[in-house]
């Protein structure tokens, strides 16, 4: 893993499909049951979602952020970026991240990524990247247990590519969006 550790928060533990992509990304990183987060019902493997649980001292510049829910250009679940932005933070306590990924359909394909940060930004959080994708996608588990979010697109087929241990280069997939803080990954990469 390129951060120092990892934390999960899943707000839709109520869906299936969202469940399943929440496990399998918390087995692929080992993240703890004490670092694994859901919003309303428990799944197993995680714990209740509670004021401050994402407080720095579970979450730091050196934290990389799963969040895992239902999206949109415009929406995850039902949260546009302010009222995300006014739950991590008020609610969960959130003060500073290294990364927040998305693990949603196309939450990086318009401004939802930029309107949160700027919202972030004025709360005086401190965050070093966001990261979303562009199209719909969903969590395969691939050769050797790898998981991965493999998007789905009329242009392109990503799933091809997954299958052959490779996958379609970072711009097509996922949008990256620089925050306020300079934070670098353990293992360098480059998307950040």
């Amino acid at each position: 893993m390129k951060w120092e550790n990892a934390c999960i928060l899943n707000l839709e533990p109520e869906d299936r499909i969202i469940n399943i992509s929440a496990k399998r990304w918390k087995d692929r990183y080992q993240v703890p049951d004490n670092r694994c987060f859901n919003l309303g019902d428990v799944q197993s493997g995680f714990v209740d979602a509670t004021t401050g649980c994402l407080r720095p001292s579970t979450c730091s510049l050196g934290t990389k952020l799963m969040i895992f829910a239902h999206g949109d250009a415009s929406m995850l679940k039902v949260w546009g970026p302010f009222e995300l932005g006014d739950l991590l933070c008020n609610f969960l306590g959130l003060r500073e991240v290294g990364l927040i990924a998305f693990k949603a359909c196309e939450v990086g394909k318009g401004d939802y990524l930029d309107r949160l940060m700027a919202y972030m930004s004025m709360r005086s959080m401190r965050i070093g990247w966001l990261i979303g994708y562009k199209h719909d996608t969903i969590s395969f588990e691939g050769p050797g247990g790898v998981v991965r979010e493999v998007v789905q697109d009329d242009e392109f087929e990503d799933l091809h590519w997954f299958g052959s241990g490779y996958k379609i280069a970072d711009d097509k997939r996922v949008r990256v969006v620089k925050g306020n803080t300079n934070v670098v990954p353990l293992r360098p990469s480059n998307r950040y």
